[in-house]
């Protein structure tokens, strides 16, 4: 009995043994695996690899191929198992480009309606789709930015269509009639894009990337062309004006709520520029300026950056010039630098980084005359 209980101990001790060194070999492996991600992918918000490692199987999904090839080498190596796709190629997603159908959509973190809601995509916006678990498409906006969206909100295309226009106020709907007085077929925000049908100089009839059908008064449209060759020439009081008292929300794009970035994002579209998503990102675009001791050196349209040194960005606002800005912060509303302004933000004024010049810069994206992204 004693001998056979020592079997059983030591039988249980290898069982324990071989555990943690399995333990310990999935945790290098996951290490390795996170060092080439970097090698490759300096933000995870526009470039994707994810992984999982179960027993000798890595799964996943990347879109980067040169990524994708290393790792099958690396993975062929090691004797491990590769299940990681390269999206959307091999996940056989023939349908890759769709547009959003409706007036504002809600990207997600994670596949679920409880996870963070990372950004928005209004109606008309193309997005490359990756690949699909449950009813979520994994997508990509045409700033990059990566997230899940619900299915039923996203209508494949073969192409972008041609002659689009924009709906340039800042809130209103489609009818169903040519009418105002008749029934709502959607809701709209500013940016969103529909077909162009007939127009009896009253209503403009539209078509809607789901191929709804309905009417809009005709002077709250404008051709994506006009919107993008007078963009320039708009009058950024007035456009900063119309956000104020607009809520905010995190991961909001749109008048019905935004963020710090998607009110400055929001606002440079109507001035023919197309930044990325977050704060932190839209720091890296534009022409660098040397502010001055009291600000004197910043222009009308400047972004402005906040954060915490050396450099870390966590919030933007749009300056307006004599000391005062614009920004989301619980809502929409004007700050200023001026210690005897009653708008004086002390908060901001202590945490200010940096600004950077936007407006006329070659290194900012522009609105496509076209496409519109």
């Amino acid at each position: 009995m004693e001998t056979s209980g020592k079997l059983l101990g030591l039988f249980f001790l290898s069982i324990v043994l071989f555990a943690e060194c399995k333990s310990d070999d999935s945790e290098l492996l996951s290490q390795q695996l996170d060092e080439l991600k970097a090698s490759y992918i300096e933000d995870s918000r526009t470039k994707l690899f994810e992984f999982e490692i179960k027993e000798n199987v890595v799964k996943g999904f990347t879109d980067q191929p040169s990524l994708k090839n290393e790792l099958k080498e690396f993975l062929v190596e090691k004797s491990i198992i590769d299940s990681v796709f390269l999206v959307p190629n091999e996940t056989q997603q023939s349908d890759t480009l769709a547009l959003v159908n409706v007036s504002v959509a809600n990207i997600r973190s994670q596949p679920k309606h409880s996870a963070e809601l990372s950004t928005q995509a209004l109606m008309g916006m193309p997005v490359r789709v990756l690949y699909k678990t449950g009813g979520w498409y994994r997508i990509q906006t045409p700033d990059k930015y990566l997230g899940y969206i619900e299915s039923g909100v996203l209508s494949f295309v073969n192409e972008i269509p041609d002659n689009r226009v924009v709906f340039s106020k800042e809130l209103g709907f489609i009818f169903e009639k040519p009418a105002e007085g008749s029934k709502h077929l959607s809701d709209l925000v500013l940016g969103n894009l529909f077909e162009p049908m007939e127009s009896d100089g009253s209503f403009q009839k539209v078509k809607l990337p789901d191929g709804r059908e309905g009417f809009i008064p005709q002077n709250q449209l404008k051709s994506i062309h006009d919107f993008v060759s007078t963009a320039s020439a708009g009058d950024l009081e007035f456009m900063t004006s119309r956000f104020l008292g607009v809520p905010y929300l995190w991961g909001g794009t749109s008048f019905k709520g935004v963020d710090c970035s998607g009110f400055s994002k929001n606002v440079m579209l109507q001035k023919g520029l197309y930044l990325p998503r977050d704060a932190s990102q839209q720091a890296l675009v534009g022409d660098e300026i040397e502010t001055g001791e009291n600000f004197e050196n910043l222009e009308r349209g400047d972004l402005l950056f906040f954060g915490r040194p050396p450099g870390k960005v966590t919030h933007v606002a749009i300056y307006l010039g004599n000391h005062r800005f614009i920004h989301s912060s619980g809502m929409v509303k004007y700050g200023s630098f001026d210690p005897a302004s009653p708008e004086y933000d002390e908060f901001n004024r202590n945490r200010f980084l940096f600004a950077k010049r936007v407006l006329d810069s070659d290194l900012v994206s522009r609105l496509n005359p076209i496409t519109f992204y």
